[in-house]
């Protein structure tokens, strides 16, 4: 704007010379006016008329680490019949947030500290900080996110994991849509002595028709465990991590059945080496009932 308004000086002020008759030279009023509007114009060709470049103007907030806390990142989505990377912002959007990682499909992140709006004009009106965790499709550089996750925090947890996965709904480009799930893995309850807690989440499968109805057991003893709310501790924290199991210490080969098959049929096994108190966190994933497998992360400490 500022450009617009100089060029806009420069040429008003050559309409004004040329209504003035030249005096005490050798040149006629017709010449003096040609000259003083190609000087005019050579001045304008100088001029920066260019506008910003819309990709260069991202205003980034400022963020800052949260001492102490971490954070691990679930990528267990998928879209058109296969397995999508996606990218993982601290804040609400790509135009203001700032880029953590970029998750492969059916991997789990290593923790990384968790970052939270520095700006106290953005921040909470009652003072407490939160997690605010956005999801986008590798690469992508404006538009809504894929699925989001926000937190208070405010009851001591120390160690977050976030996870998405696919719905079976589509976006007007044709991609599926995605949910999200924050877990927590500290402040949770404790299993009895000798015992450890293992959790099924079926994030990633929920997208696959019938593909979800999933089910626990050491490989070879179906139903051997029980479910963790079951126990003593009807009403134990389990993290919001999925469906929690207790199960003895020790190695085990675990399989995810489908329900009501006796156990017949289901994901192939995954091998685990269950610590006494420990807590194993296995993500069903997968495009298709055939192809469905664990991602196992293992959060014991």
């Amino acid at each position: 704007m500022t450009t617009t308004r100089r060029l806009l000086t420069v040429l008003l002020g050559v309409a004004v010379l040329l209504g003035v008759t030249a005096c005490g030279s050798g040149e006629s009023s017709e010449d003096e006016a040609t000259r003083t509007l190609d000087s005019a114009l050579d001045r304008a060709g100088d001029l920066d008329t260019s506008l910003p470049d819309p990709s260069e103007s991202r205003m980034e907030n400022e963020f800052e680490e949260v001492p102490g806390v971490t954070i691990q990142f679930v990528n267990t989505y998928a879209t058109g019949g296969s397995g999508a990377a996606v990218d993982v912002y601290w804040g609400r959007s790509i135009s203001t947030g700032k880029l953590v990682t970029t998750v492969p499909y059916g991997t789990v992140s290593d923790p990384v500290p968790l970052e939270i709006e520095s700006n106290p004009m953005l921040g909470r009106s009652d003072g407490e900080d939160e997690l605010v965790v956005s999801f986008y499709p590798e690469g992508a550089t404006e538009g809504q996110p894929l699925g989001q996750n926000t937190e208070v925090l405010n009851d001591g947890t120390t160690r977050f994991v976030s996870a998405i996965g696919a719905t079976d709904q589509t976006g007007a480009d044709g991609s599926a849509g995605a949910s999200t799930m924050l877990g927590k893995l500290d402040g949770i309850a404790e299993p009895p002595a000798g015992q450890a807690m293992v959790v099924l989440n079926d994030l990633g499968v929920q997208a696959i028709d019938g593909g979800d109805f999933l089910t626990l057991s050491p490989e070879g003893q179906c139903g051997a465990w029980e479910l963790f709310s079951d126990l003593d501790q009807a009403d134990a924290d389990t993290g919001n991590l999925g469906t929690a199991y207790a199960a003895p210490a020790g190695p085990t080969a675990v399989v995810a059945s489908d329900a009501n098959t006796d156990c017949a049929t289901g994901l192939p096994p995954v091998d685990l080496d269950v610590t006494d108190g420990g807590l194993v966190v296995l993500y069903a994933y997968g495009t298709t009932v055939a192809d469905r497998q664990l991602l196992v992360l293992d959060a014991s400490e």
